[in-house]
């Protein structure tokens, strides 16, 4: 493709005076041109297009701003915004969500109690433009579970926060879902679309914020058990809260145990060494809040998190204990304050079979640290203009160790990362409300540093130099207003993500394959285009279309490089461009005060448009993404009698592999749920997962459980 430069005339704006007693008002006349094949140009003119694009915006916005000043009014009184319509995380400040410029959901606490689900997997899997995956139901291991959104499969792809902070690890990029009980859990915000311009490294596909709840006024107690009759599992938590003067605080303490099932194919079991895949895990959360003044909040979360899985082997199986210790600070004045700071400590181990499954192999070990830090401040220029801004770091380090039990053989990996950011952002409210227009960028620098692999089978040591790179993340995003129903909005932004540690440093073998790392790998880049329209109908309809596109390079996955002394060889490749694009389509109507209705579709289309290292690559599919995704569900509530629900899901099929030779079929489930209070303090709950008892693939050696009941019990004073 040729790469001559194409445009158009430069942008003109011309004033005018107006007569005394009059406005002044600026004529703008602006035509820019792009180039006819923008996402397929190479990534300097591309992005000199877009940051030229937006820095004319800036200008224009300013000067249309000051007339628009001068015209609008102030409201006399502001319309309130009720807890449910707000959403935090799209732009870091509280805002309607009506008045996001991007496909966003808000799941508040309220439709999580409907939903009656027991992890957070459950609450989003029925999202438009979400995947999520648990390959072995409830018996699998935490970071196992997978949500990534817009097509980039692959946890690392999709931030994961914390009440505003972020969980992926730095070590592989992924989550441990099951540390964050659903019942502690104030609401869930989904933002999709790159979101780097605020939130940094990992935002590719999107941002998933998981926001705690707070102390209550009065002294709560609460107790729940749950009973899944299949598996043999019980899952008991207890809660307590409360506020005493300026001081508040939450405990909470949860045990889960589960006998499992046998999760292995039967063409890929080895009698007489399968069992059931089992798992016990424990948890406990003590958050205290002080309230320095009327304006001012201080409030610390230490978060414990123990889990020990067996892997359907007799010598297979592994564990981990997290500890999590957070301090957050937030002032609402004329400039709102916040700061936050984290440090998090994860042990993970797990012991390996040989390839017969007849004795234990080799056991690893990998200690993770990791710290977070973030100051923000929000203030308004005047009453159309909010700015926002501020700083991060984040710094992780692991020192993996493998030890052989069958030889005399020992491995070691070891890497530190650290990143830093500034972010800035400007919303305008214009046209008395009509037109909001956000603008941001964020500058990341990263490094990574200190890494190295040792095997005492390949000497010697191999350290690896330190490596640095800048990466500036601008987004704009505008909404109209065109009736009182209806919105209009678009976006452009630009994403990035570092590669992990693993990726960089680590290198293993298992069942006859081995695994290398790549210290020469190049952050990931995604340039994310969106447009869609909100539709309103009175109170009671809300109807979403969305189209997106991704244009991502230096995509990193694992690529097969032939065999070596009759070993598979694998090892992690920026494969070149890969394209992401697609449909979402949403919908909710309350017919009554009891009876709601909800159903969405996805449709995605991914292809590797360029891989340099692997061309046989070009034209393929990226894996574990479906083309086609489905759910509908419908909820009866009502408070003197019951709450039941009926929710059905469809997930297309998918290739498990980059190369498309191994296809997951696709499944369809059906889910009920009933919860009925039989006391002011009581209630009782039935769960029913996969009405339909058929057991589907999220990975290509195992299948879920198939259908599966639950009996909750809930009692709170």
């Amino acid at each position: 493709m040729s790469n001559k430069k194409q445009g158009g005339r430069s942008p003109k704006v011309s004033f005018h005076p107006a007569p005394a007693n009059q406005t002044w008002t600026v004529r703008l006349s602006l035509c820019l041109i792009l180039p006819p094949g923008l996402p397929k140009v190479k990534e300097d003119l591309r992005m000199k297009v877009v940051c030229r694009s937006i820095l004319v915006t800036l200008i224009l916005i300013n000067l249309l701003g000051i007339a628009f000043a001068q015209e609008e009014k102030k409201k006399e009184e502001k319309k309130l915004i009720k807890l449910e319509e707000v959403i935090v995380t799209a732009t870091r400040t509280e805002k309607s969500l009506e008045d996001v410029p991007c496909n966003a959901t808000v799941i508040t606490r309220k439709e999580i109690e409907k939903s009656g689900a027991r992890s957070i997997d459950q609450i989003l899997k029925t999202q438009a433009g979400l995947i999520t995956s648990r390959p072995h139901g409830v018996t699998s291991s935490s970071n196992w579970g997978n949500m990534f959104l817009r097509g980039f499969y692959d946890q690392k792809r999709t931030l994961i926060l914390l009440d505003g902070v972020p969980l992926n690890g730095m070590y592989y990029g992924g989550v441990y879902i099951d540390e964050i009980p659903v019942e502690d859990i104030e609401r869930i915000e989904v933002v999709r679309g790159a979101s780097s311009a605020l939130y940094g490294s990992r935002a590719m596909g999107g941002v998933i914020n998981i926001i705690t709840r707070k102390p209550e006024k009065k002294l709560k107690f609460t107790l729940i058990n749950n009973y899944e009759t299949e598996l043999e599992t019980w899952d008991n938590r207890f809660s307590l809260c409360g506020r005493k003067g300026k001081w508040g605080f939450w405990l909470t303490k949860g045990i889960m145990e589960t006998d499992g099932y046998i999760a292995t194919l039967k063409k890929y079991r080895k009698p007489p060494y399968e069992e059931n895949r089992d798992k016990r895990k424990d948890d406990f959360m003590v958050k205290i809040t002080y309230d320095i003044d009327p304006y001012s909040t201080l409030t610390f979360t230490s978060n414990y998190y123990h889990e020990r899985v067996g892997a359907g082997r007799k010598f297979y199986y592994g564990g981990e204990v997290h500890r999590r210790y957070n301090l957050n600070y937030k002032r609402k004045s004329a400039i709102n304050w916040e700061a936050n700071f984290r440090f998090s400590d994860i042990d993970y181990w797990w012991i390996y079979d040989t390839y017969r499954a007849d004795k234990i192999n080799k056991k690893d070990h990998s200690p993770q640290k990791q710290w977070d830090a973030f100051i923000q401040a929000t203030f308004s220029l005047n009453s159309w203009n909010l700015i926002t801004m501020g700083a991060d770091y984040r710094r992780g380090e692991v020192e993996m160790s493998t030890h052989y039990r069958l030889e005399s053989r020992s491995a070691k990996t070891e890497g530190k990362q650290q990143l830093a950011s500034f972010f800035f952002q400007d919303e305008l409210s214009l046209l008395s409300d009509k037109l909001l227009l956000t603008l941001g960028g964020r500058f990341d620098w990263y490094e990574n540093f200190d890494g190295s692999w040792w095997d005492s089978k390949y000497p010697p040591k191999r350290k690896y130099g330190s490596e640095d790179e800048f990466s500036f993340n601008p987004k704009f995003g505008v909404l109209y207003h065109l009736t009182e129903g209806t919105a209009l909005r678009a976006s452009i932004g630009r994403a990035f993500a570092a590669p992990t540690l693993y990726e960089l440093y680590r290198t293993s073998t298992w069942w006859g394959s081995e695994y290398r790392g790549n210290p020469d790998l190049d952050p990931e880049k995604n340039i994310s285009y969106e447009v869609g329209v909100n539709q309103n109908i009175g109170e009671d309809f809300l109807g979403k279309l969305t189209f997106f596109y991704n244009d991502a390079e230096d995509f990193i996955t694992t690529v097969f490089r032939g065999s070596e002394g009759g070993m598979d060889i694998y090892q992690r490749e920026n494969v070149g461009d890969v394209e992401t694009s697609g449909l979402e389509v949403e919908a909710r109507y309350r017919l009554s005060p009891s009876w709601s209705f909800f159903a969405n579709y996805t449709y995605t289309h991914t292809e590797i448009e360029e891989a340099d290292q692997k061309p046989e690559l070009e034209g393929k599919r990226l894996q574990r993404i479906p083309r086609h995704k489905a759910a509908f569900g419908i909820t009866f509530a009502d408070p003197k009698l019951f709450t039941l629900s009926l929710v059905g899901n469809y997930m297309g099929s998918r290739y498990y592999n980059v190369e498309n030779t191994k296809r997951l079929n696709d499944y369809f489930t059906l889910d009920l749920k009933l919860i009925r209070k039989i006391t002011n303090h009581t209630e009782i709950g039935l769960e029913v997962n996969d009405l339909n008892n058929k057991t589907w693939r999220e990975s290509y050696k195992y299948e879920t459980p198939g259908r599966t009941i639950n009996i909750r019990f809930k009692t709170e004073f």
